[in-house]
């Protein structure tokens, strides 16, 4: 008699591939018309604009933009600090077996170092090393064995998994515009040289038919003032967002992901009543992506056989992916600074520009514990040298941990960093303290590999079912199943005629008597 069972159509999002990669982008950069010769550069910030990624046959190619602000000395008698925007674009290919067109690429980028040289004075080479995080999903559509009818004909194993399969992804832009008012003891504007966005999403949540995302952009302008006590200044504000992106199917309730990047930013100082420039226009654009998630519990049988008859099994092997927790922390990085012998002694320490890089991050002890050094760059003027503007730059090494409750060893981690409020003060001509805010956001996740039974077929056994009773010593990693499936009998049968306490937990050399029938058939004659 035929075995009969039932089946499920189980839907999984898959992990095809995980690669971190690095690129190296080198470019030549005209100086615009418009801006003065270069004397000196004193800092150079880059980020990247992701424009397209797409997987292709064992690759994912990622096409993009670096955006560049070059701050420096113009060439000339009187050594004015400037700055200057520029971008390059580039194309980045990382290398990962077995991924197909159609499927879907998950890519994060980072400028992880700059260096660049002066070539002449309206041309300087940058090399831009970046740090390339890209995930591929492909969606299955399994239609496997829920579970057999007869229980005694057929064992089966079976395991509960947690699947999340995406029900829909949106992307859409968002214009925000605010005018802020400098404080009332910042110098006026003369000149804006820098612009810093980053962005902070504080909450994100589904409803009919749409995700929607809030969070917080800070801005920080370094400018240049009129007053020669204080020529460069630094303000900061933070703007708040709410948006939405359109994803059809998309239900109240629903587990989410967003994620905000700026594609561009355009500031502008503008007159108050008293005619002054005190006002600073900004408008950022942002890209919302946004992916909604279905989850739910499955019973699946992972493996089968028969006492009965031999069964050859058809399996699929899937990576699943669960997560297991976000978190956040704060610290503050104190630091003395000493500059380097043989720069000139400083009267002013002027703005200080702070990177944040991830060297190295694992899981202990219910944290992720993150290293890394805060790439600073310290601008500085010096009279003795009739004011001139100098700079150097400091890598400070600094640890940061992050609870997430119920994580351990095995896992894996994600974390970013941002810089979150830069103080400094001079102690001496030759000595300064720099404290650097950090905040840190790590997520967790577990991948493991499940085998799911497809289907089967019933195959003759040329080897006769032996009966008899048989002594088997307990092997490291054995388990009841798979002894039970070796000798061909049922776990009922062993704990019938053994005296074991654990079955989940076997010892070691214990032994255990295994006894089976003789199944035989009389012929008639």
């Amino acid at each position: 008699m035929a075995i009969e069972f039932t089946r499920d159509l189980i839907k999984i999002d898959e992990v095809v591939g995980e690669q971190l990669s690095q690129a190296l982008v080198e470019a030549d950069i005209i100086v615009p018309e418009a801006k003065p010769d270069i004397a000196k550069i004193l800092d150079v910030l880059g980020r990247v604009v992701i424009n397209s990624k797409e997987a292709i046959q064992d690759k994912v190619m990622v096409e993009g933009t670096i955006k560049y602000n070059i701050l420096y000395v113009a060439d000339g008698d009187n050594q004015y600090l400037d700055s200057m925007d520029v971008e390059t674009s580039f194309t980045h290919y990382i290398d990962m077996p077995d991924i197909k067109p159609k499927m879907v690429p998950y890519v994060n980028i980072y400028v992880e170092h700059l260096d660049y040289d002066i070539i002449n004075s309206r041309k300087i080479s940058i090399k831009a090393v970046l740090d390339v995080n890209a995930k591929v999903n492909q969606e299955l559509q399994l239609e496997a064995i829920k579970d057999f009818k007869d229980e005694e004909k057929v064992q089966a194993l079976k395991d509960d998994i947690m699947i999340s399969t995406s029900q829909g992804q949106g992307v859409s832009q968002a214009v925000i515009r605010e005018d802020v008012v400098l404080d009332d003891d910042m110098p006026s504007i003369h000149r804006i040289l820098r612009e810093k966005v980053q962005t902070t999403i504080d909450d994100k949540r589904t409803a009919d038919n749409k995700i929607v995302v809030n969070g917080t952009i800070d801005v920080g302008i370094l400018y240049l003032c009129e007053e020669d006590s204080r020529p460069i200044n630094y303000f900061d504000c933070q703007i708040e967002f709410g948006h939405f992106v359109d994803i059809p199917g998309a239900y109240q309730g629903m587990d989410c992901d967003a994620n905000v990047t700026v594609e561009d930013v355009y500031v502008e100082a503008r007159e108050d009543i008293n005619g002054e420039l005190r006002i600073i226009g900004i408008e950022v654009l942002l890209s919302v992506e946004g992916e909604v998630f279905e989850i739910e519990n499955k019973r699946i049988v992972t493996d089968a056989y028969s006492p009965q008859t031999r069964l050859q099994l058809k399996k699929r092997s899937v990576k699943l992916v669960e997560g297991m927790g976000e978190g956040q922390s704060q610290t503050v990085v104190k630091e003395n600074i000493s500059f380097p012998q043989g720069m000139p002694e400083a009267d002013e320490v002027m703005h200080v520009s702070v990177q944040p890089i991830i060297s190295d991050e694992e899981i202990r002890e219910g944290q992720v514990i993150i290293e890394g050094i805060l790439a600073s760059n310290i601008i500085y003027r010096s009279g003795e040298m009739g004011g001139v503007v100098g700079n150097f730059q400091e890598d400070i090494p600094f640890r940061q941990a992050v609870e997430i409750n119920g994580i351990i060893e095995d896992m894996y981690s994600k974390s970013s960093l941002q810089v979150e409020d830069v103080k400094f003060v001079l102690l001496s001509p030759d000595e300064m303290e720099l404290k650097v805010n950090i905040a840190a956001r790590s997520e967790v996740w577990t991948i493991s590999e499940k085998e799911i039974l497809l289907g089967f077929e019933e195959v003759e056994d040329k080897e006769p079912n032996e009966g008899g009773i048989f002594i088997y010593f307990v092997k490291p990693r054995d388990n009841m199943w798979n002894i039970a499936k070796r000798y061909n009998t049922t776990i009922e049968n062993i704990l019938k005629y053994n005296d074991i306490e654990d079955e989940d937990h076997l010892e070691a050399g214990s032994r255990i008597i295994i006894y089976k029938k003789f199944d035989y058939q009389v012929s008639a004659q």
